[in-house]
């Protein structure tokens, strides 16, 4: 990590938009969103506060820490911000701590490990019935009737024998 930039602002709505103004401005990546309630937090205007916690090289997260810390301001929900340039190791490590989901935000998390199912414990699937599509009643449908597919209203037109319908008159 080249540096690591951190705004504390007053509510999560306005942690978001910190954040996502600090990624609009500059090449920066929100690495967590970390909370804390303040010692006078239940008679706060504000009970939350949030710590918007981004990674990049110096140049672009002075940009985005600045970018984050005009919003804040802004709505006047600013507390303080810090930028360190190379942090060492182990603050690499406390930096992608997060409360908000208690997971980090950019770093990947190990998979839980589900148990899998062998070929030896699976049970054979039972037997299910075949059941039919078709009415048990069939209609038969006379030969000089046409097997057209109905349309709504209509009744399909008996063929009269011995006649071509093709020359039958319009109008009939």
């Amino acid at each position: 990590m080249n540096a690591l930039g951190m705004v504390e602002v007053f509510g999560f709505t306005t942690a978001i938009c910190c954040a996502d103004a600090a990624a609009k401005a500059a090449a920066v990546n929100i690495i967590a969103l970390d909370t804390t309630k303040p010692a006078n937090g239940d008679s706060a205007e504000v009970p939350l506060v949030m710590i918007v916690k981004m990674e990049g090289s110096v140049s672009a997260v002075t940009a985005g820490v600045a970018a984050a810390k005009a919003h804040a301001e802004e709505k006047g929900l600013y507390i303080v911000s810090h930028i360190i340039s190379r942090p060492g190791p182990d603050i690499d490590k406390l930096a992608f701590l997060s409360k908000v989901g208690r997971e980090p935000i950019g770093k990947k998390t190990a998979k839980k490990k589900t148990p899998r199912v062998t070929v030896a414990e699976e049970k054979p699937a039972e037997p299910v019935e075949a059941v039919s599509s078709q009415p048990e009643e069939t209609k038969q449908v006379p030969e000089n009737v046409e097997t057209a597919p109905k349309k709504r209203g209509r009744k399909p037109k008996a063929k009269p024998e011995g006649e071509d319908p093709a020359q039958q008159k319009i109008g009939e």
